[in-house]
């Protein structure tokens, strides 16, 4: 019975990121979210939690990452976008 709450709340996490990334695309033209979006979208409490979460939908294969370096130097941002060939399974 835990394992069937677990499983849920965690399909709810993954379905809030799925939202945040379709927002992004239509309010902000941006066809990817960062751990820092997913954070301060408060899906989650930590940084490390939404990086965990977002490593882990990679791992699922529901998103694909990709490491960003800027040009002139400076921290690689990992970005995190939903497959082409997937539909979005968010309704609406």
């Amino acid at each position: 019975m835990l394992a069937k709450g677990r499983a849920g709340a965690a399909e709810k996490l993954e379905d809030s990121v799925l939202e945040l990334l379709e927002r992004n695309r239509e309010r902000k033209a941006r066809d990817h979210v960062t751990a820092r979006d997913v954070h301060r979208a408060r899906i989650v409490g930590t940084s490390e939690a939404a990086a965990g979460l977002l490593a882990k939908m990679e791992r699922e294969r529901l998103l694909i990452g990709e490491d960003i370096r800027p040009t002139h130097g400076g921290k690689t941002t990992r970005n995190f976008r939903a497959p082409q060939n997937q539909r979005n399974p968010v309704p609406g």
